[in-house]
């Protein structure tokens, strides 16, 4: 099968925990490229946090952002697709979240949000490189529709609480892992696999015809569409058994192996 799209989930697969592009993975998204495909960025994170990662790479694509509910042009910024959570959905959000004591984040227009600043926030800030804003109350803050919340919390502390909040919470929104720390929170349509059938159409591109790569729970969808889902090596065993392959982690750059497999010497 010749693919004419990659796709590329950032954390855990693009880059590790120091948050680095090795050389060999530019080079090898680089030769993608070079040979006709669309290589693109599918990934939980902002846009604004997401589009540094797409100018290392030399990526001029849309973007696939927060899970899938905003398909953006790194270059242009040209808006393809945006879905947002209704606000009485987004305040039921924060009201139930205030009641069980858990850190939410919430985005909207590309910023994020905050009630006060805290160790998550600060955490958060690391790992996606933008700064949020404390506004105080909440749901006194949401008068226009969010993009995504993230509860930010202990693993053990989500796992108490994660049937509750799917009980609560699921059909009527989208709930995914993106990391053992963050829940994400969107419009129940939303997906990877939603950005990139809506990204397939505007460039003729079917999803049979794409290959995507990924390592946590918000990547399975989109694993399972494609043509070529690939899982990596550092990704939980259940997300690993969604796949059709599973490359090396990491570490031993997983999507390397990945790619020279099934493009660069396929």
């Amino acid at each position: 099968m010749k693919y004419k799209l990659v796709a590329v989930d950032i954390d855990g697969t693009l880059v590790g925990e120091d948050l680095v592009i090795r050389d060999n993975t530019r080079r090898a998204l680089h030769q993608c490229a070079q040979q006709g495909l669309v290589v693109t960025l599918a990934t939980g994170r902002m846009f604004q946090s997401t589009k540094p990662y797409a100018e290392k790479l030399g990526l001029d694509v849309p973007l696939i952002t927060y899970n899938g509910a905003l398909v953006k042009h790194s270059g242009t910024g040209e808006v393809y697709h945006h879905r947002t959570i209704p606000l009485e959905l987004a305040h039921e959000i924060v009201r139930l979240c205030k009641e069980l004591g858990l850190h939410l984040h919430t985005y909207v227009d590309d910023e994020y949000y905050v009630e006060e600043y805290s160790d998550w926030s600060r955490r958060y800030e690391e790992i996606s490189g933008v700064t949020g804003h404390a506004v105080g109350d909440l749901e006194k803050f949401l008068t226009r529709e969010p993009t995504k919340f993230i509860i930010s919390e202990e693993p053990e502390k989500l796992e108490q609480y994660i049937d509750y909040l799917w009980e609560k919470l699921s059909p009527k929104l989208y709930l995914a892992r993106s990391r053992p720390i963050f829940l994400e929170i969107l419009h129940p349509s939303v997906s990877k696999l939603e950005g990139l059938r809506f990204l397939g159409e505007c460039l003729g591109i079917q999803l049979s015809e794409m290959m995507a790569i990924g390592d946590a729970y918000n990547d399975v969808e989109m694993l399972k569409g494609v043509g070529l889902g690939v899982a990596m090596g550092n990704a939980p065993p259940d997300v690993q058994a969604q796949a059709d392959w599973v490359t090396a982690g990491i570490e031993e750059e997983g999507l390397v192996v990945a790619l020279e497999k099934f493009i660069l010497k396929g």
